[in-house]
């Protein structure tokens, strides 16, 4: 598991922990309120920071992606370079990639 993976599970879990307590009725108003206030800056400085995170790494791939395919252009595909090959099989495996994203 990365970092990035377990920082998300651990937010979801504090997420839906948060949530319970806000919707349990054996707590107090006061408990309730602190729970949504926590739930919500959780979800405003963490959850949504990370989305917009993998955003703009998605758009800078696609730009990577573009590149290399300007830059296996301009080498020419029929290069008997192997490392042109290597970089042939980053540029379709990555237009995959954001092909599942989109």
């Amino acid at each position: 598991m990365t970092p990035y993976e377990k920082a998300q599970m651990t937010y979801e879990t504090a997420k839906e922990a948060l949530n319970d307590i806000a919707q349990s009725l054996a707590v107090s108003d006061k408990q309730k309120k602190e729970a949504r206030t926590a739930r919500d800056k959780l979800i405003d400085d963490y959850i949504d920071d990370q989305i917009i995170k993998i955003t703009e790494l998605t758009a800078k791939y696609a730009d990577f992606i573009q590149e290399m395919e300007t830059v296996i252009a301009n080498i020419e595909k029929d290069s008997p370079l192997e490392a042109l090959n290597t970089l042939q099989k980053i540029v379709d495996q990555g237009a995959l990639v954001l092909k599942g994203i989109s």
